[in-house]
Formats: C-alpha cells, sequence, structure tokens
C-alpha cells in the first residue's frame, strides 16, 4: 500500500521527481507533460497560458 503525499507546499519543496533530478517546477510541469503524451501516443500542446495556470496551482495550496 502506498501514500499519495499531500500537495499543499508542493511548490515550495524543490528538488522534483522521484529522484530529485528536476530542479524547477516549471522543468517538472514540461517533462510531465512530454512523457504522459509520449506515453499516450497523442501529443499534448499546451498554450503560454495555460501553462502558467498549471505552474499557479500548486503554488496557491
Amino acid at each position: 500500500m502506498f501514500r499519495t503525499p499531500s500537495l499543499r507546499g508542493g511548490a515550495a519543496t524543490a528538488p522534483y521527481m522521484h529522484d530529485g533530478s528536476v530542479s524547477t517546477l516549471e522543468e517538472a510541469i514540461d517533462r510531465e507533460i512530454y512523457y504522459r503524451s509520449l506515453q499516450s501516443g497523442h501529443p499534448l500542446n499546451l498554450s503560454v497560458e495555460d501553462r502558467q495556470n498549471l505552474k499557479a496551482f500548486p503554488e496557491t495550496l
């Protein structure tokens, strides 16, 4: 059984990823978008505004 960590304070807890390989939230978002869409076979194209909104979400928690 795994425990899912809370998103609260996630924007302030760099580095990111399971191995700490990503130093910024922007890079973490870019990597997740790229690898998730690569795995699904459906490219995901987010606008600049969408990426900014995605980054702003964990900053509000």
